[in-house]
């Protein structure tokens, strides 16, 4: 498959290849799968913050190198040390999978990190 293959959901919801200016393609653009806000303590002084993990069906295939399935899934952090970070996916179950993955990453961190910090010596 070319990285230019432009894809919308079917009936039982895999994707398929859609000409780019069908209405297919235009409705399932940017389609979400999950979003969760994380509140976020930077230090015990500050004021928390919310860190978003998206997870959005991209609609155009993302694998530019390489042989195999469609990478259509993306999940993306906003805010927090992991902001701008992002993670791939093949599939629907596999991008909620990642997504589960991702917001656990993104809370296991600020647990071990607080936890860190409380343990320097100054």
């Amino acid at each position: 498959m070319t990285p230019w293959n432009h894809y919308a959901f079917d009936a039982e919801n895999r994707p398929i290849v859609v000409p780019r200016e069908g209405p297919e393609f235009v409705a399932s653009l940017w389609k979400r799968v999950a979003q969760t806000d994380v509140f976020y303590f930077p230090t015990w002084v500050t004021r928390g913050r919310l860190v978003n993990v998206s997870t959005v069906f991209l609609g155009i295939d993302h694998r530019w190198m390489g042989d195999g399935p469609p990478i259509l899934f993306e999940s993306f952090v906003s805010g927090g040390p992991l902001d701008h970070h992002c993670w791939r996916s093949c599939t629907w179950e596999e991008a909620e999978a990642m997504h589960e993955h991702v917001v656990r990453l993104v809370r296991w961190g600020f647990i071990v990190r607080m936890w860190l910090r409380g343990r320097r010596i100054h």
